[in-house]
């Protein structure tokens, strides 16, 4: 199962995945992308999938030649990366944010 969640943050769209990033999944989030009007304003963020199958190393390489960018901040992410030379996401002010899973630690003094 991959669970995939859409932050905007200025002109970037970050797409963190979760889970396995395999087959009809994989592929469906490569047609998303194809939809969108600029993929080089689109960053995914690897860092909690936790397996990418040959179906989603390709979808991933077809990513890269469209421009998009990934942020990996785990050890199986960063293998990927590293392994398919997927080009690192560096903004403005340094790596990606990490996209929110819809709770605001601030507010809870963390």
């Amino acid at each position: 199962m991959l669970r995939m969640e859409f932050h905007k943050e200025d002109q970037t769209i970050l797409w963190r995945l979760e889970g396995r990033f395999v087959g009809s999944f994989a592929e469906y989030a490569q047609s998303l992308v194809l939809s969108c009007t600029d993929p080089e304003e689109i960053v995914f963020d690897l860092s909690e999938l936790i397996f990418v199958d040959a179906t989603g190393e390709a979808v991933l390489q077809t990513l890269k030649r469209l421009g998009v960018q990934f942020v990996a901040r785990s050890s199986y992410a960063l293998n990927v990366c590293e392994r398919l030379r997927l080009r690192q996401y560096m903004g403005a002010n340094g790596p990606a944010p990490k996209a929110s899973a819809g709770r605001d630690d601030s507010a809870h003094g963390h």
